[in-house]
């Protein structure tokens, strides 16, 4: 468990590193957020997953040769394990030292923090610390349910605001707002909740808690620390943006923060004002605005996810193409204690046991070897063997070998194809054919009839070509290895002819990579010389392999160039080949008037699904020469032919992709427009209509709204209200503080200011009775509170009307 914690910590400070050096200073803040959060998931999730020893760059995993079930058969017949009394009897003095067996099992045991291993100790350490910040944890928890549960609250549409008792700067959780009212003018009040609504909105909480319960899993971890800080300022860049585009004015609202910010108060499970930050928001929201071309930069990501896994995840056991299957266990033998041994005796008899199993084993000659008194399952030593089909085809014979295993559903299976002239005899008719290269030879047995055959095939690696390799630094290689150098027909000239092309040196694991992936001399000599003239100088044999996989070819950087890219990188050519952008594909868009797309263009394109169908479609209902932007963005919005002429239908005809995009990102459909006609708000403008939906225009509260009187509302009047969160509850409330008759915008008014009951409440217990409803606004603007009267009141300025309470308040003769 210990490892696994310790990969996170350095998954976590890998992220926190590439966020720092690439990613802060960007105005993505959106996609940061995400950024952010999807680290910090895969951190935990990666270290789990085990990977394929192919993808290891350790070579420390053993490779055996999965046993078929008639090979454990054999050994299960021909091994007996003698029985623990048949080696107590065999044990003499000699062999088991007399004054070991004489002891009684009461021995001295060690103390128990003697006992503990290093890991232990390590691990209880770790969980002491784990319940510590845990109690941390559920007290700021506790803390806030408890303020919540205790003080006042106002319910302001789907939210909650929190009326604070104690001089606290104001923060927000889940769909509370916590603030003391008292301390804020008007102006900075209402740009107050209006910054915490859009932390409630975005549920901004989400991430905070997650944050939390990072640091309280990696509290050891400093990185943690700062990456909860991370994601924190990340979230109040967010939420800046958002309070400029609603139109905040940056200079007034800049100095708002200032006036808010608290710097004593720490982070916490709550967003809140902090000054430590505060310095780098306005440097933010004053920045210039992060350009597309920026992008690529989040694209950083997967080479740490690569690194990480290849470099530390644990590898599992599989049977992949090439037939390898990988334990990740040792073998042991299990020896039953028998009463009235101690420990040593007990070892003594293993060791025993052990042995006699392992010298049987080894002389039915089976894969177990012994290596320093541990019984370890190092190599199977099988022939290679299973069953062939195959197919002639003109000079060729391609067979496909099957050594799969029906019983346990594990499959391997690899198809080579041979020249006929390899073959010591012609392969017809029934018999027994045999290739042989330098690798090893593979006998056929079995019959060919009409082109096609099928049997039996047996593998022998050549033992002069394994010292050959041993003499170049490739040692311990086992059959299915050697297959696969036989297949790639690999041979002393293979090396001779990588020399010569300046691979002078080259590993077990990438010799292994270049057999499996069919590099080829053939391969080699027609591809090298093309990717070099291109100016690829650099390309080793771990590019050459990706190559390979990826089908970059020849035929492919010459297409490519064909068709004006030849000036693509070898990253280029591998995106495009993944992405099928292929010569027809571009061809086909060029034909179609687009002529001054890039190949990012094209490969964006294939990957967002952008075909002929869909430009032809979009060409048909006015929509061509679109910008490759645009082109993109209706396809990844799924903005269709017969989405625009479902919208044509309702009476909407959108000549503007920008509308249409945007209608479809904010699902504007024809639900939503017969919806909306049906309140009565028919033949709308196309920004309107966007609005209702991007303002989430709820019909219940319109509806709700008419039923109070309210029957002449204006579509941007209704917009209004859903900015604002006027709904019929609130209505409700100032009718219960005696404003009837209000008209919409004088309510849309109130809720701006944030009139409620407890203010108006305050106002009338000291002697204020019949307050207007334009002069309650007005006292609510300029917070003239109960608790402002009666701290003039305590100074002697008593008898006063409203007016002159608001006119001390307005020149600051009263603080």
């Amino acid at each position: 468990m210990i490892p696994y914690i310790l990969h996170i910590a350095i998954l976590l400070a890998s992220f926190y590193l590439l966020y720092k050096l690439l990613l802060e200073k960007e105005t993505f803040f959106s996609l940061n957020r995400y950024v952010l959060l999807f680290a910090v998931a895969i951190s935990f999730s990666l270290p789990l997953y085990e990977i394929p020893v192919a993808w290891s760059v350790w070579d420390g995993e053993k490779v055996v040769e999965k046993i078929t079930p008639s090979q454990e058969e054999t050994i299960a017949d021909n091994v007996e394990i003698p029985s623990i009394e048949q080696q107590m009897e065999q044990l003499t003095p000699a062999d088991a030292a007399p004054d070991l067996l004489e002891q009684t099992p009461t021995s001295t045991q060690p103390s128990f923090l003697k006992s503990l291993s290093l890991w232990q100790i390590l691990w209880f350490i770790y969980l002491t610390g784990i319940a510590i910040f845990a109690v941390h944890f559920l007290i700021q928890l506790g803390t806030l349910v408890y303020k919540i549960i205790r003080l006042d609250k106002l319910k302001d549409g789907k939210l909650w605001i929190v009326e604070l008792d104690k001089d606290e700067p104001p923060y927000s959780f889940a769909n509370y707002i916590f603030i003391n009212p008292e301390m804020y003018d008007w102006e900075t009040y209402n740009q107050i909740i209006a910054h915490e609504k859009i932390h409630v909105h975005q549920w901004h909480s989400v991430d905070m808690i997650l944050a939390e319960l990072l640091v309280v899993t990696q509290w050891f971890n400093p990185v943690a620390w700062q990456y909860r800080k991370m994601i924190e300022n990340n979230l109040e860049f967010l939420t800046d943006q958002h309070m400029l585009l609603q139109g905040a004015t940056p200079k007034t609202y800049q100095l708002n923060l200032l006036k808010v910010s608290v710097p004593q108060y720490p982070i916490g499970l709550a967003m809140n004002y902090n000054q430590s930050t505060l310095k780098k928001r306005i440097i933010m929201m004053n920045a210039k605005k992060s350009s597309v071309n920026s992008s690529w930069k989040y694209l950083a990501v997967l080479p740490i996810l690569g690194l990480s896994a290849i470099f530390l995840n644990s590898t599992k056991a599989q049977i992949s193409q090439t037939g390898k299957m990988t334990f990740k266990t040792v073998a042991q033998v299990e020896v039953p204690v028998v009463e009235g041994t101690t420990t040593e005796q007990t070892t003594i008899i293993a060791e025993t046991v052990t042995e006699a199993v392992t010298t049987t084993v080894l002389k039915e000659e089976s894969a177990v070897k012994e290596i320093a008194d541990v019984t370890v399952v190092e190599e199977a030593i099988f022939d290679l063997k299973g069953l062939w089909q195959a197919q002639m085809e003109a000079n060729l014979l391609c067979v496909r070998f099957d050594n799969s295993n029906l019983r346990t559903g594990n499959m391997w299976m690899m198809t080579e194809c041979f020249k006929l002239s390899e073959f010591d005899a012609p392969p017809r008719g029934q018999g027994i054919f045999t290739v042989t290269r330098t690798a090893g030879k593979v006998v056929l047995t079995g019959k060919m009839e009409d082109d096609y055959g099928q049997g039996k095939y047996s593998f022998e690696s050549s033992a002069d070509f394994k010292t050959y390799l041993s003499k170049k630094g490739i040692k311990d290689v086992d059959d299915k290895y050697m297959f696969h150098l036989f297949t790639a027909d690999i041979s002393p000239a293979y090396f001779d002819f990588l020399r010569k092309e300046g691979i002078d040196e080259i590993s077990k694991k990438e010799l292994r990579d270049l057999a499996i992936h069919g590099l080829d001399m053939a391969y080699i000599k027609e591809s090298l010389p093309v990717f070099r003239e291109r100016g690829f100088t650099d390309v080793n044999v771990r590019k050459l392999v990706q190559l390979k996989i990826h089908n970059v070819d020849k035929e492919y950087v010459e297409a490519m160039s064909s068709i004006g890219f030849d000036e693509l990188s070898l990253d280029d050519l591998k995106k495009g080949k993944i992405h099928n952008v292929d010569v027809d594909y571009v061809r086909e868009i060029r034909g179609m008037g687009y002529q001054d797309f890039t190949f990012d263009d094209f490969v964006d394109f294939s990957i967002h699904n952008v075909d002929r169908e869909l430009v032809e479609s979009l060409a048909q209902v006015g929509f061509d020469n679109l910008p490759a932007k645009k082109l993109k963005a209706a396809s990844i919005h799924n903005v269709t032919p017969r989405y625009i002429k479902e919208l044509s239908a309702a009476g909407y005809d959108l000549n503007d992709i920008d509308e249409l995009i945007r209608f479809k990102i904010h699902n504007v459909d024809t639900g939503f427009i017969k919806r909306m006609s049906a309140l009565g708000y028919s033949n709308l403008s196309a920004k309107d209509i966007s609005d209702a939906a991007i303002h989430n225009v709820d019909v219940s509260d319109v509806e709700a709204l008419r039923k109070m009187g309210y029957d002449d509302l204006t579509i941007r009047e209704v917009i209004k209200m859903s900015i604002h969160n006027v709904d019929a509850d609130y209505v409700e409330t100032l009718r219960d503080m005696g404003y009837t008759d209000l008209s919409i915008r004088e309510v849309t008014n109130a809720k701006i200011h944030n009139l409620k009951p407890s203010f108006v409440h305050g106002l009338n217990d000291l002697g204020f009775k019949n307050i207007s409803f334009d002069e309650v606004v007005k006292l609510k603007i300029h917070n003239v509170t109960a608790d402002f009267i009666k701290r003039a009141q305590a100074k002697g300025m008593t008898d006063l009307s409203l007016n002159e309470y608001k006119k001390l308040k307005i020149h600051g003769i009263v603080q």
